[in-house]
């Protein structure tokens, strides 16, 4: 029986991340057409290009980890097409809701916790912006790790001697970390800070072996992931690339001051959405530290990670999908409630946690279904001026298709033109500047060592290659303020 019931709760996070992808992933679901891609065109770009031999890095310039762009690749080489990643979605998001599923049976009966986990996909809706993020695929052990913190968080409430922590938990957490380093650094925020504790605990309770055991364990973990990634691209000559592409490049882009931006009030709300579900476990975990005397360890881990992730939204700029992490806190969040509910003996108490309730279920519902009714609309390119691109770039001979650079034009252009470009910083060249302005100089010199032979340029009168163009290029034609130009040393 119980054997049947888990199939049955397999096959409904199947469907129901059948749904949340083919609603919310615009980007990737085969019931949109002509929808923008953000940064799916970079994944996609990087991905098909490293399929067919081309080197993240090394013929493309961005600051993810290779992880994603492998998801990506493996999409094409499925399908030959974008649904190749939908469908590695379907299997990512179906494991991060079954891991939802089995961390609220650990209180909930199971009716109850199906449908609670269907609230949790209407959460990770308000996060998604588009789909084939980069945290969406580390999120399913993001969430398996936060239920193995919260076995082992409410075993050291109970237990009368100091308890050991699993070091086959541990070997998890390396594997993640290696993941997050190879997608983004900042994906381990709240799973360093939780790791962090448990460290403490281990020490101030001086289970000196226990620790030792994790800390190999987590090494094995990290290692299985990461030495690929650092043998394949060692071996290509690429691993100085690699390193200062995901570390240095990372850190510029975290230190860029996003906070500079004019944000009307609709900017200010929809970047506070990533800050819901900390907020709200912060609230709960404070309260629990206050009330449970032998609850302190437990509570301190959900403190350490919710807090570390506030502070990384505070000071990564409040892009949305950074949120995405933050619905493996929805599990916890519901379980501390019943925690909440079990002990309190007065009146007030039990105020608190269906207040707390009661603000989960406003935000999740009220954000979900504002997410439902956006998806109608989905996120459309605009198609006007694809065709306004596709015109000027038939004077391009077909031959020299291969030899072209889109700069600052709207990055779909490569995905709906079916263009490969001929240079590494193929996408946001002024943003690229503004977050590596030391390295300008350089980068620069990188567009003009070898020269494209084509440009397709915007915003002429802004741009940092305008000595260039004027020195180097013959304007082709201008229209509505694009203009295409040759190389003229090609020109015949």
């Amino acid at each position: 029986m119980k054997q049947k019931a888990d199939i049955g709760n397999i096959l409904f996070c199947i469907v129901l991340a059948i749904l949340y992808v083919s609603i919310f992933s615009f980007s990737t679901s085969p019931f949109y057409s002509n929808q923008r891609l953000d940064d799916s065109n970079y994944f996609f770009l990087i991905g098909r290009g490293w399929l067919n031999g081309q080197l993240p890095y090394v013929d493309f310039f961005d600051n993810k980890g290779p992880f994603i762009y492998l998801i990506n690749a493996m999409g094409f080489a499925l399908t030959g097409n974008k649904y190749g990643i939908y469908v590695i979605q379907i299997i990512t998001n179906s494991l991060t809701f079954y891991f939802c599923l089995r961390i609220l049976q650990q209180r909930y009966s199971r009716p109850i916790s199906l449908a609670l986990t269907s609230l949790i996909a209407l959460g990770l809706s308000i996060m998604t912006e588009g789909g084939n993020a980069v945290e969406e695929y580390v999120l399913p052990l993001i969430v398996l790790s936060f239920g193995y913190f919260y076995r082992w968080g409410h075993q050291t409430k109970s237990d009368p001697v100091p308890t050991p922590h699993p070091s086959n938990w541990a070997f998890v957490y390396g594997i993640i970390f290696s993941l997050c380093l190879t997608t983004r650094l900042a994906n381990a925020l709240g799973l360093f800070a939780g790791i962090a504790v448990i460290v403490c605990y281990l020490i101030y309770k001086r289970l000196w072996k226990n620790l030792f055991h994790n800390a190999m364990t987590f090494l094995l973990g990290f290692c299985v992931i990461l030495l690929p990634f650092v043998f394949y691209f060692g071996y290509k000559g690429a691993l100085a690339d690699l390193w200062e592409n995901t570390i240095v490049v990372g850190f510029s882009y975290l230190h860029r001051n996003v906070s500079r931006d004019e944000l009307n009030l609709h900017d200010v709300i929809y970047r506070m959405l990533p800050f819901i579900y900390p907020f709200l476990l912060l609230c709960i975990s404070w309260y629990l530290w206050v009330k449970e005397k032998d609850g302190k360890w437990c509570a301190a881990i959900w403190i350490s990670a919710a807090s570390a992730l506030v502070i990384w939204y505070t000071l990564g700029g409040g892009y949305v999908h950074y949120g995405i992490l933050t619905i493996a806190f929805i599990p916890i969040i519901l379980l501390e409630l019943d925690v909440i509910k079990e002990h309190s003996m007065r009146k007030a108490e039990l105020r608190i946690g269906r207040i707390l309730f009661i603000l989960f279920l406003a935000v999740t519902l009220s954000g979900g279904f504002m997410r439902l009714y956006g998806a109608t609309k989905g996120r459309p390119v605009d198609m006007s001026l694809m065709e306004k691109y596709q015109a000027m770039l038939s004077l391009i001979p077909s031959n020299e298709k291969n030899d072209f650079l889109a700069y600052e034009c709207d990055p779909n252009i490569y995905y709906y033109c079916h263009l490969v470009p001929a240079n590494k910083y193929f996408l946001s060249q002024e943003f690229t500047f503004e977050i590596l302005h030391e390295q300008k100089q350089q980068i620069l010199k990188d567009v003009e060592q070898p020269l494209v032979k084509w440009l397709l340029v915007e915003h002429y009168p802004r741009v940092s290659i305008r000595e260039l163009l004027d020195r180097r290029y013959q304007l082709v034609k201008e229209t509505g303020g694009t203009r295409l130009y040759r190389c003229k040393h090609s020109a015949s």
